[in-house]
């Protein structure tokens, strides 16, 4: 990331191996960084952004809002782990979960039933969504991340 001040106006500047997005408090700052490194590298200005590592981005230059969604990254995780037809709750967990140690396996059926459960996978899923774009979840994610090495159906049950 670089920085760029000039008088009251500032430019910032990120670049991630080959994608580089500039914002800037106006226009003509965004032109003059533009020319300035055209001048020094080969650049392609794709215009307005739309996407960045994996982010939808949707700027709203009248309402002066700038909005991130995750939303093809959660649809994926949702279809990798077959949940496509799970019902959409309006929280992230139940309020009334009480998850503990004692959902988790303890008799070899009860191991043999959660051995092909990719629940590290999906909490880790999880947990990259929440840090990336959606603490909201954070809590739950954390919550059922406790029961990793060696979680339950309940606890299954609740990442889901």
């Amino acid at each position: 990331m670089f920085i760029r001040r000039k008088g009251d106006t500032l430019g910032i500047i990120t670049i991630h191996v080959n994608d580089m997005m500039i914002v800037a408090s106006s226009t003509c700052l965004v032109q003059d960084i533009k020319h300035q490194l055209k001048g020094k590298v080969e650049i392609s200005d794709l215009g307005k952004i739309h996407w960045l590592l994996g982010f939808k981005v949707q700027h709203n230059r009248d309402a002066h809002t700038l909005s991130l969604s995750q939303k093809s990254y959660i649809d994926s995780v949702v279809k990798w782990y077959g949940l496509e037809d799970a019902k959409p709750l309006s929280t992230s967990m139940d309020p009334s979960a009480q998850l503990s140690k004692s959902h988790s396996p303890s008799t070899p059926q009860e191991y043999a039933d959660m051995r092909d459960v990719p629940y590290r996978e999906a909490t880790g899923s999880l947990t990259y969504a929440a840090i990336r774009s959606r603490p909201d979840i954070a809590y739950a994610t954390t919550a059922v991340s406790h029961f990793n090495e060696n979680p339950g159906r309940v606890h299954w049950e609740a990442v889901k």
